[in-house]
């Protein structure tokens, strides 16, 4: 049994500790175990756990952190749940793990019962008597995948590797203890000197005692020079002899081998062979390998990549242990030997360039190269006295071959490969695909090409080719098979807490793989827990498995809590390190878009731009400037992804040319870009990017006032959500259902889409979902002119916004909520408020980028405000602003000749 305090087994069942000394009690294999805690604590602790079941928590610190995080107490009580737990039953944001064997219920099972359509219910039971048609019921881990994303929500899962106990143990284990803030350390001193000053009222006075005062005084300043070493220095010490700790195990990075056969049919295999040795080598227990892509991405471009391998100095493999941490390099050579290739291999020290191991080796053709791999990575791991994992290498598969026994077929793979990580998305999509003609069982191309499809953002496609490699189970190891459901669940809001556990399971199998505490540091911040995120990416920063994906993981962290200071200092204090990293100059570029910096944020997107020539960079040059009310230079940016040969930027140019012409008032031309981004997205079968379509279609028909049309888009929308096209809860199609009722004012079919709307809000992670529903709420207490009731529903729902996130984040909705507000204020009699809550929407950035035509408004509106008021020259400046933005928009608009009139009326006035 572990003791909680200090982690020592102890042997023997004593209440005390060995090696501490403090007290614990024990529990039956360690369930029900506790900290020591005072009596009251403890008697309070089993009063609230009785009342309902407890989850364990544990504090975490990190090493920045904003104001308004509070610190959990040390001593909190820690218990294991005893039954399966649904989200209901406690906070599902901060959910841990479950014992091993035991049912997780991360989503209700029915969120549909009850949904009706114009022209009856839809109907709930399909023919395998499932709670909605078409889908199926959810796989295990260990089982096929089901064709649609929206497993979770059929019936209970069952994932029973991915949760057991030992999990929190190893991530306690793992850990370094958190640092502590400066700040804390100064409080920390706090009872330190109210002693003092105790002390001092005590101390000898008198005349005659002058000696004794002294030695008094000296004893005093000893012991606050303790104090104050205790919690200032000391900790200063430690954190900066863990940060610069190096791994306990040595580095070995893997080189591309040189092809001295001057035959280009073995160009190939100078990436392939190195490629295949750092995937067996990879899950040495007693040597950490650096991944080929990560070598890359530290050397491209200096010499040392351009360089003979074979000729490396001293100096030169000092350079590249700078670079790549490598305590160990493993290099090689291809050459002609008579109709045969041979093969030399060697590992150096970068430390003095001493060998520790050499192979030569004559292969005669290139299936023995391949079948070559295998045996020299076990004589490499066997020289340098390393051990395997039970599993075996990654990579292998039962009859011991790398991926695929086919060597064309890994070649192209490895070729992709390569290309994916110079960003060459589409030319490693080609690779993947002849990979895929000479070896169509072979999984990881699948695994491969998804990934490639999610970067250049067709993620229905990812999730097929993520699907097609899960039905080739046989092929992958169970790590593997892991990162498969891990990229494939993060892609949708209705996954993500089976998503947090298998990632926590990746942690256990390799806790230094990046790309594991990338993604499970970017859940937790699309989690709302912050405190978990950043401690991801601050014990990857000690553990020394930082990547670039780490700084901007963590910099996005700071931001979305609002401390914008810290998240840039996160990455410019890493850009000098990466300067041809074109997405920190595009995360400078948004943290100065959140500030107001419109020209900042330009000049960070030119550079980046020119470092990366990548489509996201003019889509948030078109973004900022339309935020900045360019709009003759944001058309202009929107229009060159139009002429993009590729279509997904093509529908991104379609998406954002329709709400530059909402903002112009221009509603027939955003019609028709909408339109034909749909016929886009459905010829390319991309559904996910249908459903928004028609969402921005039916909200536009609402906004011309023909609701029926609204109420058909929907429809459309919905029936895509109910296939499992779409990565988040169909809310926002309810909630435009419910106005779309309103303004046929069927007030009873809108109170029936809210309550849906509510049960739908109450799924998944996050209660910030339940705004849409208060929204909703307000609007139909408008309909009914009780406006204290929808003011407090508004208001509620507008506490419930979090900040404004980047320009490609579908919760940037806040102008809705804020322009709801104004409009309930005004209509009970308060314009001033509502004129307050129109400045608030005319202040946000990111948060208006889609509701353009609401932003103008807040011009005219607050110009007949200000007409009501008696202030006409302010009036008139509001209107000349609204006119600025609608002044070419469609005729007829009954804002847009009330606004000229009104106007022409100040101006004859005051001419």
């Amino acid at each position: 049994m572990k003791c909680p305090n200090c982690l020592f087994d102890n042997l023997d069942s004593s209440s005390f500790c060995a090696k501490c000394g403090k007290p614990f009690s024990y529990a039956r294999n360690g369930i029900g175990a506790t900290e020591s805690l005072p009596k009251k604590k403890r008697k309070a602790s089993k009063k609230s756990s009785a009342r309902k079941p407890s989850i364990k928590k544990t504090s975490t610190t990190t090493k920045k952190r904003s104001e308004s995080t509070k610190r959990k107490p040390k001593n909190e009580m820690r218990t294991v749940p005893l039954k399966k737990m649904s989200p209901k039953e406690g906070d599902t944001r901060d959910r841990k793990n479950i014992l091993k064997g035991v049912e997780i219920t991360p989503l209700d099972n029915v969120i549909y019962e009850g949904a009706e359509k114009e022209d009856g219910p839809i109907p709930m039971a399909s023919e395998n008597g499932s709670s909605s048609p078409q889908l199926e019921p959810l796989a295990t881990a260990n089982a096929e995948l089901p064709k649609v994303l929206w497993p979770e929500l059929q019936s209970q899962i069952r994932i029973e590797e991915l949760v057991s106990d030992a999990q929190e143990k190893t991530e306690l284990r793992e850990e370094a203890p958190p640092k502590r803030s400066l700040q804390d350390r100064v409080q920390s001193l706090r009872p330190f000197a109210r002693f003092l000053s105790m002390i001092r009222n005590l101390a000898p006075k008198g005349p005659f005692k002058p000696l004794t005062r002294r030695f008094f005084y000296i004893g005093a300043a000893l012991l606050a020079g303790t104090a104050v070493w205790i919690a200032l220095v000391k900790p200063l010490v430690l954190d900066r002899a863990r940060a610069s700790k190096t791994p306990a195990h040595p580095v070995l990075a893997v080189m591309n081998f040189v092809n001295n056969t001057n035959q280009d049919r073995f160009e190939p295999w100078s990436k392939a062979l190195p490629f295949a040795l750092a995937t067996h080598l990879s899950h040495s227990s007693d040597i950490h390998v650096l991944s080929p892509e990560r070598v890359f991405s530290a050397l491209q471009g200096s010499v040392l990549w351009e360089q003979d391998r074979a000729s490396y100095s001293r100096s030169d493999l000092k350079e590249l242990a700078a670079m790549t941490n490598a305590d160990l390099i493993l290099i090689g050579s291809l050459a002609d030997n008579g109709g045969s290739i041979q093969i030399e291999t060697a590992v150096k020290r970068t430390k003095d360039g001493n060998d520790l191991f050499e192979d030569s080796r004559a292969v005669s053709s290139e299936s023995e190269i391949l079948a070559h791999a295998g045996s020299l990575a076990q004589r490499i791991d066997e020289e340098l006295n390393t051990s395997r994992t039970e599993n075996g290498p990654v990579g292998h598969n039962n009859n011991g071959v790398v991926n695929s026994p086919i060597p064309d077929a890994y070649k192209q793979y490895v070729q992709g490969q390569w290309q994916f990580w110079q960003k060459q998305y589409r030319g490693s999509i080609l690779a993947y695909e002849s990979a895929l003609e000479l070896d169509p069982e072979f999984a990881q191309a699948y695994v491969e090409m998804g990934k490639a499809y999610a970067a250049l953002g067709y993620l229905s496609r990812a999730a097929k080719h993520y699907q097609a490699a899960l039905e080739r189970i046989d092929r992958l190891t169970e790590e593997e098979r892991l990162q498969v459901q891990g990229e494939l669940y993060r892609l949708s809001e209705k996954t993500l807490l089976i998503a947090q556990d298998i990632y926590l399971r990746l942690l256990e199998i390799s806790p230094d793989d990046p790309r594991t505490r990338v993604h499970l540091g970017e859940l937790y911040t699309r989690l709302g827990l912050w405190d978990k995120a950043a401690r991801t990416y601050e014990l990857s920063i000690v553990k020394q498995v930082e990547t670039p994906d780490i700084y901007l993981g963590q910099s996005m962290n700071y931001a979305l809590q609002g401390d914008y200071k810290l998240a840039q200092e996160t990455i410019s204090s890493n850009i000098q390190e990466l300067p041809d990293f074109a997405f920190f100059r595009m995360q400078l570029a948004w943290i100065h878009l959140m500030q107001g910096d419109f020209s900042a944020a330009l000049g960070e997107l030119e550079r980046g731009y020119a470092l990366h020539p990548f489509y996201a960079l003019i889509r948030m040059k078109g973004d900022v400037l339309l935020l900045s009310e360019d709009l003759i230079s944001a058309s202009s940016e929107y229009g060159k992804l139009l002429l993009d040969e590729e279509p997904i930027v093509r529908l991104w140019g379609n998406q954002r040319l329709a709400k530059l012409f909402l903002l112009q008032g221009k509603f027939k031309q955003a019609r028709e870009q909408l339109s034909l981004g749909l016929k886009e997205a459905e010829a390319n079968k991309e559904r996910g990017w249908s459903y928004r379509f028609y969402l921005d279609l039916a909200r536009l028909s609402l906004e011309r006032g023909n609701p029926r049309r609204a109420l058909l888009e929907c429809d459309s929308a919905w029936d895509i959500a109910m296939q499992g096209e779409t990565r988040e809860f169909p809310r926002q199609v309810l909630f435009l259902r419910g106005l779309a009722y309103l303004a046929l004012r069927r007030i009873n079919e809108a109170e029936k889409t809210a309550g849906l709307l509510k049960s739908l809000c109450e799924k998944g992670p996050g209660q910030d979902r339940m705004r849409s529903y208060l929204l909703l709420k307000g609007r139909i207490e408008m309909s009914r002119r009780n406006f204290v009731q929808a003011i407090e529903y508004i208001r509620q729902s507008v506490e419930l916004l979090p900040l404004e996130g980047p320009p490609v984040w579908e919760q940037n909705d806040h102008a809705l909520y804020y322009d709801a507000l104004a409009e309930a204020f005004y209509a009970r009699g308060d314009p001033g408020r509502a004129y307050e809550e129109l400045n608030k929407l005319r202040a946000l950035s990111t948060g208006r980028l889609g509701f353009g035509d609401l932003y103008a408004r807040t011009f005219y509106k607050q110009a007949k405000i200000s007409e009501e008021k008696l202030f006409p020259e302010t009036a008139a400046k509001l209107y000349a602003k609204f006119l600025f933005f609608w002044g070419e928009g469609d005729p007829g608009s009954s804002d847009l000749s009330d606004a000229r009139l009104r106007l022409r009326a100040i101006q004859g006035q005051f001419p």
